[in-house]
C-alpha cells in the first residue's frame, strides 16, 4: 500500500488515503478509465478519463488555483517512479493541496466547458 491524497469533489474534501493497485485507483476516484496529469516532477494526479463526457447540472469540478483547466470528478495524487513508471507514495501533503485546489460547481465551470467544447 502507498500513501495517496484523494480529492473528493462532492464532499469538497482533500484527505490522505491508502492505495493499492490500479483497480484501487479506479475505485477511489469512481471511474473505469483514468488518465494522469502531472502535478510536479515527483507526483501525478489520476483523474476520470471521461470526467468531462458525463456532465450535468449536478456535476462538480476541481482545479489548481491560477490554472484555467477544470477537472471533472474526483482526483487522486500519487508519487511516480520515473525509472519504472509505477506509482508510489506521494511526496505532497494534504495541507499543500488544500492551499492550491479550488472546487467548482457546474455553473461556475460553464465558461470553461464551452471553451473546451463540452457544451
Amino acid at each position: 500500500m502507498k500513501k495517496g491524497i484523494l480529492i473528493d469533489v462532492k464532499a469538497e474534501t482533500i484527505t490522505e488515503v491508502e492505495v493499492g493497485d490500479y483497480k484501487d485507483i479506479q475505485k477511489k476516484i469512481g471511474c473505469d478509465l483514468f488518465d494522469v496529469v502531472r502535478v510536479d516532477n515527483k507526483n501525478d494526479l489520476y483523474v476520470d478519463d471521461e470526467g468531462l463526457l458525463h456532465v450535468d447540472k449536478d456535476s462538480k469540478f476541481f482545479g489548481f488555483k491560477g490554472n484555467n483547466m477544470k477537472l471533472g470528478g474526483n482526483g487522486l495524487v500519487l508519487g511516480i517512479n520515473h525509472n519504472t513508471g509505477d506509482s508510489k507514495s506521494t511526496t505532497l501533503t494534504v495541507e499543500y493541496l488544500k492551499e492550491r485546489i479550488e472546487f467548482f460547481t457546474y455553473y461556475q465551470t460553464m465558461p470553461y466547458l464551452i471553451t473546451v467544447g463540452v457544451l
